[in-house]
């Protein structure tokens, strides 16, 4: 349980109010940052769509807010999508990383490279109250989709061009390769700052069927078969990433595997 930042006779009896720790798999050792209330959360620069801000939802065990993270975190959309749980005065919250908070945003609390979360209004109500800001504790979970991961294409996709987002993914995505009909050759796809997934080829066009391998930062992957290039449409993964108890903690600002028994110095400093 993460516990820092604040006196274990006043968190006990709520840290867990809205989240229940034994339906949670820790991908990180807990560390140190901060919080923010966002105001007017609608389209995050992850490319999930719009965001829920209703400040009525009933928060259940597996709700997940959306968050923005600071910059310095962001690294350029790598940590789209990474679910957290975070533990602040009054409460406890799980989030989903959807968006990046500007330097220049927040009175300054997203510059430098404390990781800084920046929650709608109605998650930040359960962990701090009416206050501005907060110190935290926080770690990296699994985000427990019971589903299947799914892409969806973007609305200027053709056979010159492909371009998609990943969704539902339950831990981070490392990378994408891609194979063509009737080709042997697997090709990386590049990964955009707004966490879309590009592939180009205008001077002989792609040849579809495709074959997407998904990757995560666990080094499992699933497969995506694409007939055609559809736009604004979803394609289904054959399973989802493999999510185990066997203490495969990750860095939380580098999403590499660490080994918690050799190594403790492993948060985003």
């Amino acid at each position: 349980k993460c516990l820092s930042f604040f006196d274990e006779s006043t968190i006990f009896s709520s840290i867990f109010i809205y989240i229940k720790s034994n339906s949670l798999t820790p991908l990180s050792l807990c560390t140190k940052g901060r919080i923010s209330q966002h105001i007017n959360f609608e389209k995050g620069t992850c490319s999930f769509g719009k965001l829920l801000e209703n400040k009525t939802i009933k928060v259940s065990s597996s709700y997940l807010f959306p968050a923005a993270i600071n910059q310095d975190l962001y690294k350029n959309a790598a940590q789209c999508g990474v679910c957290h749980e975070i533990v602040g005065p009054t409460g406890a919250i799980r989030v989903r990383v959807e968006d990046n908070c500007s330097k220049n945003n927040e009175k300054g609390l997203c510059r430098g490279d404390m990781p800084h979360f920046n929650v709608a209004g109605n998650g930040t109500s359960y962990i701090m109250g009416r206050a501005d800001n907060a110190n935290i504790t926080f770690r990296m979970i699994s985000c427990d989709y019971s589903g299947n991961i799914r892409i969806l294409t973007d609305e200027n996709i053709n056979t010159n061009y492909l371009s998609f987002v990943v969704l539902d993914h339950n831990i981070g995505v490392s990378f994408i390769e891609m194979k063509e009909y009737n080709s042997n050759i697997w090709i990386n796809i590049t990964r955009s700052n707004d966490n879309k997934w590009v592939y180009y080829n205008f001077q002989n066009g792609i040849t579809f069927p495709l074959t997407l391998r998904i990757y995560s930062i666990n080094g499992d992957y699933g497969t995506v078969t694409m007939d055609n290039p559809e736009v604004n449409k979803y394609y289904e993964a054959n399973n989802n990433f493999i999510i185990s108890n066997n203490n495969n903690y990750f860095n939380i600002a580098t999403l590499t595997k660490i080994n918690i028994y050799a190594n403790t110095n492993n948060v985003a400093k």
